[in-house]
């Protein structure tokens, strides 16, 4: 689906409505098509833990490399 090997621009936006459907990610500027397993999200977001990219714990996790992570405290407009 998405050529291995290759660096590719990845987007994450989260508008804060606590269901999934606030959740959209874009890979290379298109609209990826995500599968809802769960949809909502009790309490706050806000936590101890560090930010971890590519899994929810200490086991296995993302194996690749990363470049120019941002994290905005802003929703992003649709041309963005």
């Amino acid at each position: 689906r998405y050529a291995l090997n290759s660096w590719h621009h990845v987007v994450v936006t989260y508008d804060g409505s606590r269901q999934a459907k606030g959740l959209a990610v874009f890979v290379d500027g298109v609209a990826a098509t995500l599968e809802v397993r769960r949809d909502g999200l009790q309490g706050s977001l806000e936590n101890n833990e560090p930010l971890r990219i590519g899994r929810r714990d200490e086991g296995l996790g993302f194996y690749g490399l990363l470049d120019e992570v941002r994290v905005l405290g802003t929703r992003l407009k649709p041309e963005q």
